[in-house]
């Protein structure tokens, strides 16, 4: 019996000792529940900027469509809401007065240039029969001539009497004086014709323009979208009157939702780390999920100042696509990547724990029962996401990002 009890203490003694060893050596290990876990890796490790900023229509992507003519409303043929394409009708004036106006001038150029036909027409057949005139003129002119002449040779040789010499000169200075009356009057003609064309011309020329003006200000009562969008406000009615000059400019609103950029309000102490083509990624509230990505495209020098704090905007140019997923006025979280470098050994930053003045990771054992093991592990940069890491980790290793410890562990 004696040696029985020898035996059986040896036993116990010798499991007792087992399990002291089995634990001394799993001190270091700990069973916990794990949450999420990832790899190390090699990957990216990049550093942002952190700053707020709102969605914005582009310059010449919100058009305020006002009237320049005076008429009561007649047709509103869009109301807030609407797609609307670029030319399309969107409201039209009273323009009956605009049109009479227009009717009168229209035939008052008529008139002028039947006037003016007329003229042209009349002006052939009278200057053939002022040049006829003037035929008929030297025809007597060149007799009456002859006359003087041989009348003249007859009286220098005494074959004619004085009387006689002075009766035909009496007919050639009557000859003379007819024919240059003629052509007086053919050159008086030509100057009161040219004239006359001039004056109707002229007064077509004023007509043809005031009737333009008048176009110009139908025009006016017939107005289109300059572009394609959708209607943001209408101002008026109709019905409602509207006075040129007197009316508020901005009769109706149109957007186009595709041309949209993105402002970024950077603080006066990080503007030196900004610069045009660094990559942007950010988020909406209303869809929390989902990262957009940019460029810098711009930076505007003029500053914004807001509590007394300066801001600086970044702008980044947002694509059709994604302009189509956005609004006007959204607030964003945004993240400017102000250095990014490839090829490091990473670990997310979630799964970097602090313990007894160093950082440890815990590297998963068994998944499956939980074990995980603390391993102390220095760091190098850190970034928005990931954090490098210089010893204690090998590629490939499974670590835990979120774990929940036992109770008896911790």
């Amino acid at each position: 019996m004696k040696k029985y009890f020898i035996i059986s203490g040896i036993i116990i003694a010798t499991f007792i000792f087992l399990i002291f060893i089995i634990f001394r050596g799993d001190s270091d290990k700990s069973t916990v529940k794990i949450i999420t876990k990832d790899f190390v890796k090699i990957g990216e490790l990049k550093s942002v900027l952190m700053e707020q900023g709102v969605i914005k229509p582009q310059v010449g992507a919100q058009i305020e469509i006002g009237t320049r003519a005076t008429g009561e409303i007649i047709d509103m043929n869009v109301k807030v809401g609407d797609i609307v394409k670029k030319g399309q009708l969107i409201a039209r004036l009273d323009s009956r007065d605009i049109e009479k106006e227009i009717s009168q001038a229209r035939e008052q150029i008529n008139i002028l240039n039947k006037e003016l036909q007329l003229e042209n027409e009349t002006y052939p057949y009278q200057r053939k029969i002022y040049f006829e005139r003037i035929r008929d003129s030297e025809s007597r002119m060149q007799t009456a001539t002859g006359k003087y002449e041989r009348e003249i040779y007859l009286y220098r040789r005494g074959f004619s009497a004085k009387e006689e010499l002075d009766t035909i000169k009496t007919d050639y200075d009557s000859a003379k004086a007819a024919l240059n009356q003629a052509k007086l009057e053919l050159n008086r003609y030509d100057r009161e014709h040219n004239l006359t064309v001039e004056r109707i011309e002229l007064e077509i020329k004023k007509q043809s323009a005031y009737l333009e003006e008048l176009m110009v200000r139908l025009s006016f009562t017939n107005i289109y979208s300059p572009i394609d969008g959708v209607v943001t406000q209408v101002a008026a009615e109709a019905g409602e009157t509207l006075v040129s000059g007197l009316q508020v400019g901005n009769l109706i609103t149109v957007l186009n939702p595709r041309l949209l950029e993105l402002w970024i309000y950077v603080d006066e102490t990080d503007i030196s780390k900004v610069s045009i083509g660094q990559q942007v990624e950010y988020t909406v509230d209303t869809y929390p999920d989902k990262t957009f990505t940019g460029k810098v495209d711009r930076i505007n020098i003029s500053p914004d100042i807001f509590e007394n704090i300066v801001y600086y905007r970044a702008i980044v140019n947002i694509d059709n696509k994604t302009a189509e997923l956005l609004k006007p006025e959204m607030t964003t979280q945004c993240k400017i990547i102000i250095a990014s470098k490839s090829g490091k050994l990473v670990i997310p930053n979630e799964a970097l724990k602090w313990k007894d003045d160093h950082y440890i990771v815990y590297k998963i054992i068994d998944e499956s029962k939980g074990i995980t093991e603390e391993v102390p592990i220095k760091i190098g940069e850190r970034g928005d996401s990931t954090t490098e890491v210089l010893n204690g980790l090998t590629e490939g290793d499974k670590i835990a990002v979120e774990v929940k410890l036992n109770e008896e562990s911790a």
